[in-house]
């Protein structure tokens, strides 16, 4: 049975990185995985999974497919690791390939919008908190978006800069900005709604 929107919030929160036991920051672990050291990539690894975990999340909510996915970004960025130069690079590299690897996963389904399938969960969860309402009807506006502005916004709840969105998605800053604007317009008009409704 694919897990209930409230178990994927809580493993959105609970996906994180261990503490930093190595005493190394990630240009440190950087230089050493492009070095060939195995025990420096699983660290960064570790540090890095919850971003991604929750960057695919929600651009495809396939709470079955997620883990998959979020290990072959992983093995993708090993296999790109000799061209990330510096840590600055990281970041943006890890997003798209997670980018790359949910289009891979979405074009062969068809048209379908990834995620409608999962719309009807969000009625599922009982006995929630105003945050925990709020959060549902977030969720569910992210998805309502067409994919070409849900994931530029994705990426920059992320903390990517419009430069490092617009080299991820392959577009200019003026296309992001402009994508950016539109789907945070979209979002609040879908939240808006939301709330009128559930407040009748």
């Amino acid at each position: 049975m694919a897990p209930r929107p409230a178990d994927n919030r809580k493993r959105m929160r609970l996906a994180g990185a261990p503490p930093n036991r190595t005493g190394i920051d990630d240009a440190g672990l950087l230089e050493r995985a492009r070095s060939g050291d195995d025990s420096a990539f699983e660290d960064l690894v570790r540090r890095h999974h919850e971003t991604v975990w929750r960057l695919v999340w929600r651009l495809i909510r396939e709470g079955a497919h997620v883990e998959a996915l979020v290990q072959q970004v992983f093995v993708d960025l090993r296999l790109e690791l000799s061209e990330v130069q510096r840590i600055d690079q990281f970041r943006a590299c890890l997003c798209r390939i997670a980018v790359e690897r949910v289009a891979r996963f979405v074009k062969p389904r068809g048209a379908q919008r990834p995620g409608t399938r999962r719309s009807a969960e969000l009625a599922v969860v009982v006995e929630e908190s105003d945050a925990n309402r709020e959060e549902l009807r977030l969720e569910s506006c992210l998805q309502s978006l067409v994919g070409t502005l849900r994931a530029p916004l994705c990426l920059q709840l992320e903390g990517l800069s419009y430069d490092e969105i617009a080299n991820t998605l392959g577009l200019s800053v003026d296309a992001v900005r402009t994508r950016l604007f539109l789907a945070r317009d979209a979002l609040v008009k879908c939240m808006d709604r939301n709330k009128v409704q559930s407040d009748v």
